[in-house]
């Protein structure tokens, strides 16, 4: 529903699936749609990266060829040149996930504000991951977190830990 212009699914040698859901707003060109694959990497992202364009630039000084101008294209290069320590370099609100096919290794994250939400449910030694909580309450019962809700009803507190209102689901911490 948050994404009208392109709704994508890949699965992964039974070991993953990505799912998106896509608003096209930089890059209005259909090579930008997500999944996005590049090498062993496939990359699903929600937000906006501010520095793209500097990062881009760094990129291609390292002989880095982009075939779109998409945000989400510089995210999975810089990815490819630095590894993890790509999120550092990062400014803007997103929330990202990236599978290695070959090393069968998932990497998520989320802006240093946490801005831009991530959650995940753990189910039989499967992991579900989404950028907003409903569809996880629907994989299975849905139990109450009493605690937070407590501290959101009596302290204005929500969700200031990896706990949310759900016992079972969880949101990965900012940064």
């Amino acid at each position: 529903h948050r994404g009208p212009d392109n709704r994508s699914l890949i699965e992964y040698d039974n070991k993953c699936i990505l799912g998106h859901n896509r608003l096209s707003i930089i890059d209005l060109d259909r090579s930008s749609n997500q999944p996005m694959q590049k090498k062993d990497l496939s990359i699903v992202y929600n937000g906006m990266l501010y520095n793209y364009i500097e990062i881009k630039q760094e990129l291609k000084k390292k002989k880095y060829n982009f075939k779109t101008n998409s945000d989400t294209e510089v995210i999975l290069n810089a990815y490819l040149e630095w590894g993890v320590d790509s999120f550092k370099k990062f400014r803007g609100m997103f929330s990202i996930v990236i599978y290695n096919s070959k090393k069968k290794e998932l990497i998520f994250s989320r802006d240093h504000l946490g801005i831009k939400p991530l959650y995940y449910k753990l189910i039989n030694n499967k992991i579900y991951i989404c950028s907003e909580i409903k569809p996880l309450t629907k994989l299975g019962k849905i139990k109450f977190n009493d605690r937070v809700i407590y501290n959101y009803l009596k302290y204005d507190l929500y969700e200031t830990h990896e706990a949310t209102f759900f016992d079972d689901i969880f949101q990965v911490m900012p940064g």
